[in-house]
């Protein structure tokens, strides 16, 4: 297309006029859409600040609760019985599994050790028995020593001990007078 009267050399100059109610309404309407996200872009973080609140951080506080008080009562049949379906119902399902198995651990090994504790209790008695029986038998050993001392010390008959060398090793005054033996 031609415009009649523009040459090569000539210039165009346009001039355009808007009026300024059309900018200051343009640029109230920037304002405004940029206020609008602005709203809208804390509302969402409020909204999420909040869900996470719900659904990560007071399931998280209640664990941790629910570990104090089972460490302050030494309670280990305590459960958090959390019944969700997503990573802190898993965390709360294996820690009540962990508690689980700790008491039932717990309880073997009470059980365990009453057992044990009545075996010694039944070990010492029965070696009370044995050491009450080995005093009296030496006792006896003894007062019979002393019996047959005596007797062999006063009896009239002549009694000698010899060992395997043939050497004397107990004579009673009998004997020494009948071999001539000081």
């Amino acid at each position: 297309s031609r415009f009649p009267g523009l040459t090569p050399e000539s210039n165009l100059i346009l001039r355009a006029e808007i009026s300024r109610y059309i900018s200051q309404k343009g640029r109230i309407s920037s304002e405004y859409i940029g206020f609008s996200i602005l709203l809208a872009g804390l509302f969402i973080l409020l909204l999420l600040m909040v869900l996470l609140q719900i659904l990560i951080i007071n399931p998280l506080k209640r664990l941790i609760s629910h570990a104090h008080t089972v460490q302050k009562s030494n309670d280990l049949s305590l459960r958090i019985n959390a019944s969700r379906n997503d990573e802190i119902g898993i965390l709360s399902d294996r820690f009540d599994h962990m508690l689980e198995q700790l008491h039932s651990s717990h309880i073997n090994l009470e059980k365990n050790v009453a057992e044990r504790t009545t075996e010694l209790t039944e070990s010492n008695i029965q070696l009370n028995k044995e050491i009450e029986e080995r005093i009296q038998t030496e006792d006896r050993l003894r007062q019979s020593r002393e019996q047959y001392r005596a007797l062999a010390e006063t009896s009239l008959a002549g009694i000698g001990i010899v060992d395997m060398e043939e050497n004397i090793i107990y004579s009673n005054q009998a004997f020494s007078e009948l071999v001539g033996y000081d």
